[in-house]
This record gives structure tokens, sequence and C-alpha cells, in this order.
């Protein structure tokens, strides 16, 4: 296995690093303590997986560890964990079925899994990742399925359930306290924005108008209020609300953070389209150094999913200060470790990047592709 400059780097800063995972046990110390005594700093081996039994990536648990899917059969999956230091894989999870998708919560502390064993209902589980207790169950009529949880309080999910002519119902679910309540009046889109309110945007029946407001919805009164002018998108990033706006010309995207109607800063970018949909490009957020992390295109026009027409960015909130993490890379799905050291890349996750230098290197190999 040829090895790489930047996972033994990486392997280095884990070695040093102590107290970091939640899901951190014995065997792991012993690992652990044999690699702080190897003076060889052996290299970390990617995660290779037959591609027949890699189902998907699913999230970080903490900066050290991700979560995956693997489907064993028609019957049976697991959730994995995999440590990126130790190159350590854990059975989290192993359930019976065929899994549609898997999210993990805000806290890291509890995973969602949804089964679809035909195309009119779909199961949705939560377990508790700490005690493996499956806490939560509901079969819901949807032909697709989406979620959001609330970040403020996790035992709160509002499902959108689709019909397959895309009619749709919005439905809240309290798993402490078992409840399962239908949401009239609202667009399918949701956000929470706090314990008991959610944001959405109110789309125009009109053709190509790219813009809307954002509505606040308050659960207690049942009433919206308008809280944003038209926008291209919004995203609830605490504890930011990031709003994504056409300037000048329509040849650049906005992104302004204000925080409690205060703005902090405004991140300016070319802006790019595919035919007549203007397409914003990948991100994620890096709480815990208030850290947006995106793709920044070097000139507006039209997009190509083909060319190296990005630049990988970060742009401090509070600093208003941008950098350059690597040139020249493709806009796909991007992922990033809790403390921003690293982000894993590409629409199966197969790639990781090192944010301090910019290294890019293979992380997920399937076997086929080495025999």
């Amino acid at each position: 296995m040829k090895k790489v400059g930047f996972i033994v780097l990486y392997t280095l800063i884990c070695m040093i690093s102590v107290g970091y995972s939640q899901h951190f046990d014995e065997s792991e110390a012993a690992v652990r303590s044999n690699n702080e005594n190897d003076k060889s700093l052996a290299s970390l081996n990617p995660l290779i997986l037959p591609s027949s039994s890699f189902h998907s990536y699913i999230g970080w648990l903490n900066n050290h560890e991700i979560l995956y899917a693997a489907q064993i059969d028609q019957l049976e999956y697991h959730i994995i964990s995999y440590n990126i230091c130790t190159a350590q894989t854990k059975i989290v999870l192993s359930e019976q079925g065929s899994l549609t998708q898997a999210s993990l919560s805000p806290s890291k502390q509890s995973l969602l899994l949804h089964k679809a064993d035909s195309t009119l209902n779909a199961e949705v589980s939560v377990f508790n990742l700490q005690t493996k207790e499956k806490v939560w169950s509901h079969v819901i009529e949807s032909y697709e399925l989406l979620y959001e949880w609330n970040e403020h309080d996790e035992s709160k999910i509002l499902f959108t359930a689709f019909e397959s002519d895309w009619t749709y119902k919005v439905w809240l679910a309290d798993i402490n306290k078992k409840e399962w309540e239908e949401i009239t009046g609202t667009p399918p889109f949701i956000a929470w924005s706090s314990l008991d309110k959610f944001v959405y945007q109110q789309w125009s029946s009109e053709i190509n108008v790219p813009e809307a407001p954002v509505y606040e919805h308050f659960f207690d009164i049942d009433y919206s209020n308008q809280v944003k002018e038209a926008v291209l998108a919004f995203d609830l990033l605490q504890p930011f609300f990031m709003t994504v706006e056409l300037g000048k010309e329509e040849k650049e995207f906005s992104y302004t953070f204000d925080r409690e109607g205060e703005i902090i800063s405004t991140f300016t970018a070319p802006s790019v389209q595919m035919y007549s949909d203007w397409v914003i490009p990948k991100y994620d957020f890096i709480k815990s150094e208030n850290t947006f992390i995106t793709f920044k295109p070097y000139k507006d026009g039209e997009y190509n999913t083909e060319e190296n027409q990005f630049a990988l960015v970060s742009w401090d909130v509070e600093a208003s200060a941008e950098t350059v993490i690597k040139d020249y890379v493709n806009n796909e799905p991007l992922s990033c470790s809790p403390d921003g050291a690293y982000c894993l890349m590409g629409f199966q996750y197969t790639s990781i990047i090192d944010m301090i230098d910019g290294d890019l290197e293979r992380f997920l190999i399937f076997e086929e592709e080495i025999q």
C-alpha cells in the first residue's frame, strides 16, 4: 500500500489527541498506545470495501470517526464506524431489511434509519447510539420522504411525505411523547429555527421566479410572518441565518450571514447556472470555528460538471476572511469533521482533503479497483 504524506501527518495529529471520542473503547485505547510508541508513524490505510456491500456514507461521529452503512444482503444491513486514526471498524447497529438512507442527529447522539420495503410505505426508526436502543419507530405512507432534526430539541423531527404525484403532507414527530401530528398550510421544505418555530420559503406559482421570501412559523399560535425578503436560498447555520441572493447584474451570488438580525459578514462569488436554473455550489459549515466551506467558481456563466472550474475556499464569518484551500476542483458533496481539519468529498465521499495544506487523496477505495 502506497504511503501518503497527509495520512502520516493526520496519524500524528490523532496520536497526540486525547479524550476525543464518545465511542472510544479499551481495544482502541490499546491500539492507540501501540501507535504512540511506534516511532515510524506508519500511515493510515484507506477504507477498502467491496462496492457491493457499501451502501452510503452517513456522517462524522466526531473528529476521528465516520459512520457508514453496509448492505450485507437484501435481508440485513450494518451501521459501521471507522476510526481514521486507528483504522479500526466497529459494527454499531445490525438491522433487518433494506436501508434507504440514514441521518445522524445534530448532537451525534441519535441515528434515524429509513427503510422502505415497498414504494408506498416507509418505516422510520430512531436509535440512541449510546445504548443502541430503538427509542421510536413509525410507518409513514410515502413515495419519497424528507426529514429535519430540531437542533434545539432532538426529540422533535419534521417529516415531509411525498406521494407519487408529488402531493405531500408535513408531519411533526415528538419522540419522547410518542406523538405524531400533521402540520398543515406549509411548503414541503422547512427548517427548524428554535424549539417551537420553523422557517420556509413561500414560492410563487409563477414560472421562472428564482427568488422567494422567507417566513417563520410559530407552532404555539399557528402564525407565520415574513422574516426575509426574496432570496435564492437560505440555511440556518447556527448561530447564523445565511441567505443567498443574486448580486450585481446577476453575475454573482451574495451570501449574507446575520446573527439575531445583525449582519456579521457577506461573502460573494461568481454566479453559475445550468440551463435556466441557478446552481448554488455545495457547502458545509464548521460550527466550532464559525467557518463556511464552499466551492467558489472562477467566473460566472454556465455550470459545466466536467471541468474543474471551482476553488475550495473557507470563509471566516466573524473575521470576513477568505482562504483558498485548493484550486481547480469540482463542485461535489462535502462533509467536514467537526473541528474542520478534514473534509470528505465526492458523490460517494470517496476522497478526503486536508483543510490546512489542501492535500487531496482517495479515502474510500472499492476492492474491485485494486484487483
